[in-house]
């Protein structure tokens, strides 16, 4: 298992862009972007893919709702159905909300061999 913890900038005071520099739609992993909402208020995002030069990405979901207080796992395979080439992107997801009160990880799991990586998102 690996974490890989990243420091955490000085706040923002409105909405949070946590920058993913690398994630996969790789049919042999499990991907998924978990948010966590420790606020009272609901935290509207948006998800910018941003595929290599020449690839092309088929979009899915690219905005919803963290509800207030809970977790949200979005996985990479609902936010892209499809790339013209490999299967792999970066990504900047916006969340309507002060960074004070969200936190992000990338996780990825290879379920033949068991390994886990989780990633903390930088903002």
């Amino acid at each position: 298992m690996s974490n890989t913890p990243m420091s955490r900038p000085s706040s923002y005071t409105g909405s949070t862009p946590f920058v993913v520099p690398w994630f996969t739609t790789n049919p042999g992993y499990v991907s998924r972007f978990v948010f966590v909402n420790r606020s009272s208020q609901a935290a509207p995002f948006t998800v910018q893919v941003l595929p290599e030069a020449g690839n092309a990405a088929t979009l899915n979901v690219t905005s919803g709702v963290i509800a207030a207080q809970s977790m949200y796992v979005l996985d990479a395979s609902s936010v892209v159905t499809g790339f013209s080439a490999a299967t792999r992107a970066g990504a900047v997801v916006q969340v309507s909300s002060p960074d004070t009160n969200i936190d992000a990880l990338y996780n990825v799991v290879n379920p033949s061999s068991g390994v886990v990586s989780n990633t903390r998102l930088t903002h």
